[in-house]
């Protein structure tokens, strides 16, 4: 205990006497919308969260500090919820143009899928024309429906389609009859058929990419460092993005021979007997391959109009965020750095573009700076770091920037990306607590008064004194014990009633006793104040003695 006692105690009683505090509410949870589509995101038979999406964020939540609350619905409930702003963030969501007006998206696409169509077995549909007069189950106010809606009027086929609300109530529906076929993500079909009488007809289309999306308005930090872990787990083969892959898929994406192939096989070997059934077969495989070139150049004109749109969005992101976003080259020179650092830092964007981060960091912290660098290259995933930056108006402002490494790749060089925060006023109250503490130790150091903490009962759990000639007995003889222990019955008495007061009353002044020191009375006044609301049995007491004897005198 000695001189150290109860200093920060007196700081915080100090700072909530003079209205200083603060208290720093919790973060809230990101809520994360769940619907049942596994093995891309859903829940298991327990009900808890599971998927490739559910894994990856979760990792991110971790390394980030973020706390998750899972919010479970159907498909059409969580875009609902996503647009209203009830939940942050909704898992497995395809870009398009349309979503992107309603929503935020980041730029990493988390998996490539495209849709297929699932059929009883011998059911005889092979192509869209064999569609016509079908019912088709799709899910309600997705991608898939929006699309094949459009392919089915472009060919002019009758062909209903039944939205479910789930891929589990829409595959159920093909094997009791309700519909005809079902479309499904790659993802779940490959998972899925097994367990079901039910076979790939070979109809496929609408490749796209699949990411997690926020409230149109929502803080794009998040998905920024979405992004970045995203970019460094690729990068990493032993990664979590990996691991969830052989998880999730491993025994379950092995080629599955649907049964038309066997029976197809069967009829070409006789086909093969026939002349003129060959010149069937070749035209039917210059056939397939022509519409495979179709869909590969319709594939790449989707993602090249994605990427477009993709940029056009960061963009806007980054010209608007409070955060300043930069790239460095392994030797620390700026590569790229958000325009808004003209509005934080007073310098031109293109003044600073090829410049060393020594022009601008603080000499001090520009170790810390490298040796964050370096460690994000060697480790991997994301770090911080805080330190100094100079303003163009000649003052240092304290940042923290979170970033990480990514490694060259074929036509992209090595480089470290950041994303800068102003922590001036942060750093500006940890210093005015600081002085405000040293403020306070140099007070109670130069009180003549000997300061006690006991409990209700009168035990003393901790002293202080800048004079320890001044107690009765050496204060290891009294620390842990209570005064009826120590003092004479008289002076104990006295203390017990004005603990007593100021129980009831929140302090008692003025309670005076004497003691015997070295031969002769010995005169002291007492001051105690309750540690918490009069009247609380628990609370501890403060409790100040000031030596009287010369004014008794």
């Amino acid at each position: 205990m000695g001189q150290d006692f109860g200093v920060n105690r007196f700081l915080a009683v100090a700072i909530l006497a003079a209205g200083l505090g603060t208290a720093a509410a919790a973060e809230p949870p990101v809520r994360v919308g769940l619907y049942q589509n596994l093995p891309k995101v859903g829940w298991s038979g327990s009900g808890q969260p599971a998927g490739i999406f559910v894994d990856l964020i979760e990792a991110i939540a971790q390394e980030e500090g973020w706390s998750l609350e899972y919010v479970k619905g159907t498909w059409a409930e969580g875009l609902d919820r996503l647009a209203k702003g009830e939940i942050d963030l909704m898992l497995d969501v395809a870009y398009t143009d349309e979503r992107a007006a309603r929503y935020a998206f980041h730029l990493e696409p988390v998996l490539s899928d495209w849709f297929q169509i699932y059929a009883r077995r011998r059911s005889g549909i092979r192509s869209l024309l064999d569609l016509n007069g079908k019912r088709v189950a799709v899910l309600a106010r997705s991608l898939q429906q929006n699309i094949f809606q459009k392919m089915v009027e472009g060919f002019n086929l009758a062909t209903p389609l039944v939205p479910y609300a789930d891929y589990a109530a829409a595959f159920a529906a093909v094997e009791t009859e309700t519909v005809d076929a079902v479309i499904a993500n790659r993802f779940y079909g490959v998972a899925h058929l097994r367990r079901r009488i039910l076979e790939d007809t070979g109809i496929v289309f609408s490749p796209n990419r699949a990411f997690f999306a926020a409230p149109l308005l929502a803080d794009r930090a998040r998905l920024g460092a979405i992004d970045l872990h995203l970019a460094a787990m690729k990068q990493d083969p032993s990664s979590v993005y990996y691991r969830s892959l052989r998880r999730w898929m491993s025994g379950e994406l092995g080629f599955i021979l649907p049964d038309w192939v066997k029976d197809a096989a069967r009829v070409a070997g006789s086909i093969l007997l026939l002349v003129g059934l060959w010149v069937v077969a070749l035209k039917y495989q210059i056939y397939l391959r022509t519409r495979d070139l179709l869909r590969q150049n319709k594939e790449k004109a989707v993602l090249l109009s994605q990427v477009q749109q993709s940029e056009a969005h960061f963009r806007s992101f980054v010209e608007h965020a409070n955060d300043i976003i930069f790239s460095l080259s392994p030797e620390g020179v700026f590569t790229y750095v958000s325009p808004n650092w003209r509005d934080l830092l007073g310098h031109d964007p293109r003044e600073v573009l090829g410049k060393s981060i020594a022009d601008f960091i603080h000499p001090e912290d520009l170790t810390a700076c490298l040796a964050a660098m370096e460690q994000a290259r060697q480790k991997g995933g994301a770090n911080k770091v805080e330190y100094r930056v100079w303003h163009q108006d000649g003052r240092w402002r304290w940042h923290m920037t979170s970033g990480s490494f990514l490694p060259a790749a074929e036509g992209r060089p090595a480089q470290y990306f950041g994303i800068g925060r102003d922590i001036s006023a942060r750093k500006r109250f940890e210093n005015e607590l600081r002085d405000t503490k040293e403020r306070l130790e140099a007070t109670i150091n130069a009180l003549p008064d000997l300061m006690f903490k006991t409990d209700r009962e009168g035990r003393i759990q901790e002293f202080h004194s800048s004079f320890l000639n001044q107690t009765y007995v050496p204060p290891h003889s009294f620390l842990g014990k209570n005064v009826a222990d120590i003092l004479p019955a008289e002076a104990a008495r006295v203390i017990r009633a004005a603990l007593d007061e100021a129980a009831v009353r929140g302090y008692s002044h003025g309670a005076v006793y004497s003691l015997p020191v070295l031969g002769e009375k010995a005169w002291y006044e007492l001051s105690v104040s309750t540690m918490g609301r009069p009247g609380n049995p628990s609370a501890d007491f403060i409790v100040l003695v000031r030596d009287i004897t010369d004014r008794k005198r």
